[in-house]
């Protein structure tokens, strides 16, 4: 191709689509329609480029070779034909719409073209497109908007421009192509965003990458909630250990109140466990609240937002007791509902079962619980297909379950079963410490429930530390109710607590009538300390070992121990 006559530049300048011929860096010749494009005449292939990166492809083509490029330049569409020789190249830019006009074929693949532009630039997330040697082909309104940059002005150039001027790090394109796999990460822009990127390999026949895709969200809102999150997590967890902290000083969570060092062991112990997925047996005498342990075990469990359901094994007969756990099914027996219906242990599913009075159940439901226990699978009354459910057994006993082992009316494995972890809840007479805070938690109840303002004189207080208690918290809430709501006056006198008359103890040693007529409540429980004290070393003179009066009179060893060291400190 040698330089053309003007003849020729003549003919090519009325060419309706655009000419341009290049020697090494130089723009020999653009013509007419081409320099209306352009908006401007280049004599350097460098400036040219520069302005438009898009034509960078212009380099590729090799001596004695062509290739063809679809181009947008300023919004429209041509396609570019690269001729090459020696000395030159010759580039041919043909609009679209000239080619459309003759090829209908041409029409539907410029719609799809069109429909791909638009797809691309409007896609909220940022989409960038480079070589297999790194160079930047494409990249969408929403990668500028991601990193703070501008296509025109890194198009062409090498993806790792873009980490050298601080426009992101890391860098994954050149990972892309050096590892050929897909490749994730987190990114960090100039402006100190955070932006989540993924790399996609475009593979060619050679095996070699010709394309790496990547995909860019800001993740920087996210991320800030995520901190915001994190730290709130942070604020609700220092303050539930406070709350924690607060309820331990104050002896109360729930309806359950104390101030014993006995009740904040058992607290200590249910609190530790809960969280462990087991099964748990709460023994203690009648109306101690073992009710109430239980529900201090459910709150603090992962199936706290689960239901807490509660039966009585011991008030319901047999027969009732098994349709009421497993359910039924349609015409299992005469009076069931026709539909059938679900047992509790359905209904428990996600949260907590309670058995109360476990060690009444009889003989053949103990059979049927022991499988319940063992696999969470149980079948309906009159059913036979297998149910599985997911809850966990909470089982409570006033009985002492090795006893009724050794009686043959508790069966052995399921006792075994069920005491994974035993908690004793100690009587109230063995804890009188936690008798005044009861007694105002109870007092504070009634007075919201039934509108009233009623209190305890201070000797009523004295009388009711001073009671021995057998039927222990639900005996102390039943006397405060009553008391309450028959009582003519806000004030409640010792002499309006109907206590039970008690046995005398033996008399150890009279009590000074001066001192009886000035005790306070501190000063009464000591007296009555010492007066216990008193009555537990003339036992042990008598018996002659700890172990023996404990065996004689019931008491504990632990408390006959505490009581003895109490009074001698």
């Amino acid at each position: 191709m040698n330089s053309m006559a003007v003849s020729e530049t003549t003919i090519l300048d009325r060419l309706p689509h655009g000419y341009m011929q290049i020697e090494g860096g130089a723009v020999t010749y653009m013509n007419r329609a081409l320099r209306s494009v352009f908006g401007d005449v280049y004599s350097e292939v460098s400036i040219l480029l520069s302005r438009y990166p898009e034509l960078a492809f212009l380099d590729e083509a090799e001596t004695g070779t062509s290739l063809s490029r679809w181009v947008d330049i300023d919004g429209v569409l041509f396609n570019v034909d690269v001729y090459a020789d020696e000395a030159s190249k010759v580039i041919i830019f043909l609009p679209d719409h000239y080619l459309t006009g003759i090829d209908p074929d041409l029409q539907e693949l410029r719609q799809s073209y069109n429909d791909f532009v638009e797809i691309f630039q409007n896609c909220f997330d940022g989409i960038y497109v480079a070589d297999g040697e790194g160079k930047t082909l494409w990249m969408n309104d929403g990668f500028e908007r991601c990193y703070g940059l501008s296509a025109r002005n890194f198009i062409g150039r090498n993806a790792s421009e873009l980490e050298r001027q601080g426009y992101v790090r890391p860098l994954i394109t050149w990972k892309v192509i050096t590892t050929r796999q897909r490749t994730t990460a987190m990114q960090t822009t100039k402006s100190g965003k955070r932006v989540l990127a993924t790399g996609i390999p475009l593979m060619g026949k050679d095996g070699k990458v010709r394309k790496v895709i990547i995909n860019s969200r800001d993740i920087t809102e996210l991320f800030e909630l995520k901190e915001r999150l994190d730290s709130a997590e942070k604020v609700i967890e220092r303050y539930e250990s406070e709350l924690t902290r607060l309820r331990k000083e104050e002896g109360k969570e729930g309806d359950l109140v104390w101030r014993s060092d006995r009740m904040q062991q058992v607290v200590d112990m249910v609190i530790r466990v809960a969280r462990f997925d087991t099964t748990i047996l709460i023994t203690g005498e009648s109306g101690v609240g073992k009710e109430v342990v239980a529900g201090l075990v459910h709150r603090n469990s992962s199936r706290r937002d689960g239901p807490l359901l509660e039966i009585n094994c011991g008030a319901i007969p047999g027969e009732l007791l098994e349709s009421e756990l497993f359910g039924y099914e349609e015409g299992a027996f005469t009076g069931s509902r026709k539909t059938g219906k679900k047992g509790l242990l359905e209904l428990a599913d996600g949260g907590s079962l309670f058995l109360d009075e476990i060690g009444e159940m009889p003989m053949d439901l103990q059979v049927k619980m022991l499988r319940v226990l063992q696999d969470h699978t149980f079948t309906r009354v009159g059913g036979t297909k297998s149910i599985h459910a997911d809850f966990r057994i909470i089982a409570a006993t006033n009985r002492n379950l090795a006893d009724r082992v050794k009686e043959g009316l508790f069966r052995e494995d399921l006792f075994y079963r069920l005491s994974v972890v035993p908690v004793e809840v100690p009587p109230l007479r063995d804890r009188p410490e936690d008798i005044i805070g009861l007694t105002f938690h109870f007092l504070e109840y009634f007075n919201d429930k039934y509108g009233l303002n009623r209190r305890f004189s201070p000797e009523a207080m004295e009388r009711l530390v001073s009671h021995g208690w057998p039927g222990n918290v639900r005996e102390l809430r039943n006397l405060v109710e009553r008391v309450m709501v028959v009582s003519t006056s806000d004030q409640i006198a010792a002499d309006d607590i109907p206590l039970a008359q008690e046995e005398p103890a033996t008399q150890v040693g009279e009590v000074p009538a001066d001192l009886v007529g000035s005790l306070s409540a501190d000063r009464l429980k000591q007296t009555v300390g010492q007066f216990e004290a008193d009555i537990l070393d003339e036992a042990v003179a008598h018996f002659g070992s700890i172990r023996k009066v404990a065996a004689a009179t019931g008491i504990s060893e632990s408390t006959i121990k505490r009581k003895l060291k109490h009074s001698r400190s």
